[in-house]
């Protein structure tokens, strides 16, 4: 949106507010529904009454009321009028596939390289925090720069999935106390996911120094498993990004969420905090991307995809991919739509969370059983 709109267009009153909402000011349209929610913004700053009314209560009950607030998610102004005609295009023929990205041509990449791609549905609200910092809402979901739906970013999937990796180690082993097996794994993860956070520099902090704090005999065998694999000789741990490769999800429907604190002493509930969301019921295309490196057999491969398989039930499943997840935002149904796993000889089928690391371990990279898993697939 052109910064001058904020120039030629006021909003000022209760009729600018409703000129606004309606898309037709003057002799000028707007159809664009993102910049007639941006042109809201402004009312955030009149603190002066209209008819009774705060100026930005009025814009903030118009935008809520008109645009996201009907009975059907997936027929909400924002979702009719942008995401699904985004959705309709990024679809079609020719484009550039983002939202249900392509499997890329896996017969020119290393022997072991895997795609993994399924459609799944939200159970429960998904939030996040946008870049948007003029916005009539204080807590926007983050939406793609460019077409401004409502998405999970490549990084969110990755920070959140490499957490869950590692949360699920620690609780290995706090149930075992094996040394070897605790290192092995914090070992596959920095493969998988690249050098941990705080591990760089003399001063071991972050994340390094926590994984450290577990166990010390570890730690030394973890490092010692990295210096191996790459070759070092010195005490510096090499930067790394990792074999994981991950992509946007965006998904086709935009809501509310409110919060409504109530006082201790009245139990009476104050002025309700509204968040954008991603509400459940929407549907997402989840894609990762193994890239192995020449020198990953596939017993080791097998590993790998095992232990991502594990991270990604768990993370949709039990702990969420939200902010807030703690309170039980951000999960995702059982059930899979469309869900395969590719590689270089053959294709087979994913069909739940649940079951997903039983099916990846299906996974064959040989042509032999590559062909007989692509009649499974």
């Amino acid at each position: 949106m052109s910064h001058d709109l904020y120039a030629t267009i006021s909003c000022l009153s209760q009729e600018d507010v409703d000129r606004i909402v309606s898309g037709q000011i003057g002799r000028q349209k707007i159809p664009d529904i993102y910049t007639r929610i941006q042109l809201l913004a402004p009312a955030l700053l009149r603190e002066e009454r209209w008819n009774r009314v705060r100026g930005k209560d009025y814009a903030h009950d118009k935008y809520q009321g008109l645009v996201f607030k009907l009975p059907d998610h997936r027929h909400t102004v924002y979702a009719t009028e942008l995401i699904a005609k985004v959705r309709d295009n990024l679809m079609s023929e020719g484009t550039l596939g983002l939202w249900q990205p392509v499997i890329p041509d896996l017969s020119t990449l290393p022997a072991c390289s895997t795609f993994l791609q399924f459609r799944f549905t939200l159970s429960t609200p998904y939030l996040s925090r946008d870049d948007e910092t003029f916005h009539i809402n204080n807590n926007p979901v983050r939406k793609d720069k460019v077409f401004k739906v409502p998405m999970v970013a490549g990084t969110a999937w990755k920070g959140n999935l490499h957490w869950t990796g590692v949360h699920l180690a620690i609780l290995k082993w706090q149930q075992h106390q094996n040394v070897a097996t605790f290192a092995d794994e914090r070992f596959r993860l920095a493969r998988l996911f690249g050098d941990e956070k705080g591990e760089e520099g003399a001063q071991v902090q972050d994340l390094a120094k926590y994984l450290d704090e577990q166990s010390p005999q570890a730690a030394k065998l973890y490092r010692q498993k990295v210096r191996d694999h790459f070759l070092i000789t010195g005490n510096t741990l090499p930067h790394h990004s990792g074999h994981l490769r991950f992509y946007p999800t965006f998904f086709d429907r935009i809501s509310l969420e409110a919060i409504n604190p109530h006082e201790r002493a009245t139990r009476a509930g104050k002025q309700p905090i509204y968040f954008e969301s991603i509400p459940a019921g929407a549907i997402g295309v989840f894609s990762l991307f193994y890239v192995s490196f020449n020198d990953v057999s596939e017993a080791e491969a097998r590993a790998d995809l095992a232990l991502v398989a594990d991270a990604i039930r768990e993370m949709m499943l039990t702990y969420g991919f939200s902010a807030k997840r703690s309170s039980g935002f951000g999960e995702a149904n059982d059930d899979l739509a469309e869900g395969k796993i590719v590689t270089a000889t053959g294709q087979w089928p994913l069909t739940t969370l649940s079951t997903l690391k039983n099916e990846v371990n299906h996974v064959q990279w040989s042509e032999r059983a590559g062909a007989a898993g692509a009649g499974a697939g």
